[in-house]
């Protein structure tokens, strides 16, 4: 696939931006087109149309530049939801600003490295954004005094460690991006909770490959709170089945054996993600969608729940607090999960690399990878889109 077909597919991605207490507070989307291309797309539905439908209700962050802001895409923007995220300065922008204010729509100036907009600008702003990877400390200051000095957010950008999420808190920014939550905070064996150890084993337990209808139903059954929760979610009015479900023998009749493995998979990661930000648990499960689809478009030699385990099990080692080699031998997965898993070659790891890329918004990456893969652009992008309406139905 070219670069070129990459960027006429209007591909959007976003990344979470975090509150200091570890949730989503708004998204950071990433379009594979310029900021021209991507206002004046109307195929298959319009910028204002992807903004809503990526950003899921929260506040979205999405780059815009003087040029790709028409009367007509002002208009349709939604000024409660919409933040235009402007990387450099340009002749017009002050009065665009303006303009944007009297509208109350929101916006963000990318400080760079020292600072790139006049004091007139930052004015008329409500956010900063600071990418930390890019500046030293002496541009971190000066863009957290400017921000203080015009009553600005600061937004963190590129945080990859934990302790440089912690000092960027304390020293006053409010948002936070970056592959900080995933780090996992390595502990001993010994110190990891009872409870998530026998989660572990569940998982585990639950999707060996010969496990019989019998044995599938004492496993499930052992677990007593998840089992009561999977009777309770069956008996909502979502299923509207004629009769109470009331055992586990009876939901994998009503379920089948895979859709029930893949729910109970999904409660145990959610268990393991008990007293970690929710932003994990979230990611491996849009992850664990988008591996099962593209993995299926490709023709992997496959089952869909291995696929959709794959994807689930990418934030395991932050979930456990263990690197992620003993994780993986602890739970005793399928070697070629654990190959992907752990970065090496073969398909299923080029499928796990495309997802990656993805949420990186890495174009380069992705287009590599779909072009191995034989992926179509319009392919992926309804991918994404799939994975996040999942996403939305099952939280």
């Amino acid at each position: 696939m070219s670069e070129t077909g990459l960027v006429s597919a209007a591909l959007l991605t976003r990344r979470p931006l975090l509150g200091g207490d570890g949730e989503v507070r708004a998204h950071l989307l990433g379009s594979s087109q310029s900021p021209e291309d991507f206002f004046a797309n109307r195929d298959p539905c319009s910028a204002a149309e992807l903004i809503e439908i990526h950003g899921s209700g929260r506040t979205s962050f999405v780059e815009a530049t003087v040029s790709a802001l028409t009367d007509d895409v002002i208009a349709g923007l939604d000024a409660e939801t919409t933040v235009l995220h402007f990387r450099k300065d340009e002749d017009e922008l002050g009065p665009l600003l303006d303009t944007l204010r009297k509208r109350r729509i929101r916006t963000a100036l990318d400080w760079g490295d020292g600072g790139r907009f006049p004091p007139g600008h930052l004015s008329r702003a409500t956010f900063l954004t600071l990418d930390h990877h890019e500046t030293d400390e002496r541009s971190r200051d000066d863009c957290l005094q400017a921000a203080n000095d015009h009553s600005l957010q600061v937004a963190a950008l590129n945080i990859e460690a934990r302790e440089d999420f912690e000092r960027a808190k304390s020293n006053g920014c409010q948002l936070f991006s970056g592959f900080f939550p995933f780090r996992p905070i390595v502990r001993e064996w010994k110190d990891i909770p009872a409870s998530k150890i026998g989660m572990m084993r569940f998982f585990q337990e639950v999707n060996e490959e010969d496990l019989s209808f019998e044995e599938l139903e004492n496993v499930i059954t052992r677990e007593v709170a998840l089992s009561l929760r999977l009777l309770s979610h069956l008996n909502t009015a979502a299923f509207n089945w004629s009769k109470e479900v009331t055992s586990i023998r009876q939901a994998l009749i009503l379920l089948g054996e895979r859709p029930l493995k893949r729910w109970a998979s999904t409660m145990a990661m959610l268990d393991l993600g008990d007293g970690q930000p929710p932003i994990v648990t979230e990611t491996c499960l849009l992850r664990a969608r988008l591996c099962e689809v593209l993995g299926k478009e490709v023709g992997l030699g496959m089952s869909e729940l291995d696929l959709f385990f794959t994807g689930l099990l990418t934030g395991v080692d932050a979930l456990v607090g263990r690197p992620m080699n003993d994780v993986l031998a602890e739970m005793d997965v399928r070697p070629e999960i654990r190959e992907a898993l752990l970065g090496e070659s073969g398909m299923l790891g080029r499928v796990l690399e495309l997802v990656m890329a993805l949420e990186l918004s890495d174009w380069s990456t992705l287009i590599d990878s779909c072009s191995t893969l034989g992926l179509g652009c319009w392919t992926v992008a309804d991918a994404y889109r799939d994975a996040l309406e999942w996403l939305g139905d099952f939280q």
